[in-house]
């Protein structure tokens, strides 16, 4: 939770949802969020830290099309480690995708907006044990996911993004063997994402 409070006090930046269609979107999120999945027999509870700027192009006065890349690092919990024999282990998974997002005004300072992305990942697991120094899993696949937010607009095309979760569908086939990962996450409450984004008019 240190992390997260870090993440947040030091972003900043500009979001519109007056902005025009013909504009260019620039952003980034940095969120907080809590799944629980199964990785080889094992079951994982995953607290996991992430960052993610886009651009994209607005070619509606509420529809916006973007590239996004994601970065996120989870820590495995003491169950997870215990199962798959380790004494300690993350893992840091990059994503590179995109998104289209339809937003609706409420009023003059709020908007809700939904976002529909996927793309291709990549995750990678480290872990240690008594025996062996450094351990490695490597997989790879791709994901799907629905996150609906609130905009707070501030003058001068000024605001943040908040979000508390949303719906993913993630696939994975770890490298070098046949074990597949399949896993839906519902995170609705169980997650914290604040964003910030700027149109710039062209």
């Amino acid at each position: 939770m240190k992390k997260l409070v870090l993440f947040a006090a030091v972003v900043f930046g500009l979001s519109t949802m007056n902005a025009q269609k013909n504009s260019i979107l620039l952003g980034g999120n940095v969120g907080y969020s809590h799944t629980e999945n199964k990785f080889g027999g094992a079951k994982e509870k995953l607290d996991s830290y992430d960052w993610s700027p886009y651009l994209g192009y607005q070619f509606a006065d509420r529809w916006t099309i973007a590239a996004k890349v994601a970065f996120t690092k989870a820590d495995l919990n003491a169950s997870s480690l215990e199962q798959l024999g380790w004494v300690d282990g993350n893992t840091k998974t990059t994503r590179i995708g995109g998104f289209v997002r339809y937003t609706q005004p409420l009023s003059e300072t709020f908007a809700v907006y939904g976002e529909l992305g996927g793309g291709w990942q990549e995750a990678k697991t480290k872990g240690y044990n008594a025996t062996t120094s450094n351990i490695e899993n490597k997989a790879d696949g791709y994901y799907i996911g629905f996150n609906p937010a609130l905009f707070i607009n501030f003058k001068n095309n000024f605001g943040l993004n908040f979000s508390i979760g949303g719906v993913e569908y993630s696939h994975l086939k770890t490298k070098g063997t046949n074990l597949k990962q399949s896993t839906v996450n519902v995170t609705f409450g169980n997650a914290f994402n604040i964003g910030i984004s700027k149109n710039f008019s062209l």
